[in-house]
């Protein structure tokens, strides 16, 4: 069987892009407030949640199937932690709008854009 050649195409992220003053904004002070400067480096997307740049986690219990391999199952997580709530807490009162782990970075942008 002949290999398949690996072509990666890059989506259009225009949410993202348009919001970029607000969601480095926003990732500066996640870096600052977590103490976490790697997050300035993330690759963000409109599926990047605030809990994606947070590192406290706890297992929920649930599994799920591997994508890399069907007959395995991984363990979920979830970011929702007392931690990094008081992390999202400290992010939102600084920000001046409201902040949550489980919210997308672009939904808090536009909060930011529109305060």
């Amino acid at each position: 069987m002949p290999k398949k050649e690996l072509k990666i195409k890059w989506c259009e992220s225009t949410v993202i892009d348009a919001l970029q003053p607000y969601t480095h904004e926003i990732m500066e002070c996640i870096a600052r407030i977590a103490e976490q400067p790697g997050v300035l480096d993330s690759f963000v997307s409109d599926r990047t949640s605030i809990g994606d740049f947070l590192l406290d986690y706890e297992l929920t219990g649930e599994t799920r199937p591997d994508p890399r391999d069907k007959t395995k199952d991984l363990e979920v997580i979830t970011h929702d932690t007392a931690a990094n709530r008081e992390i999202a807490r400290r992010v939102s009162e600084e920000l001046g709008v409201p902040v949550d782990v489980n919210d997308r970075l672009y939904e808090v942008a536009i909060r930011l854009r529109d305060r």
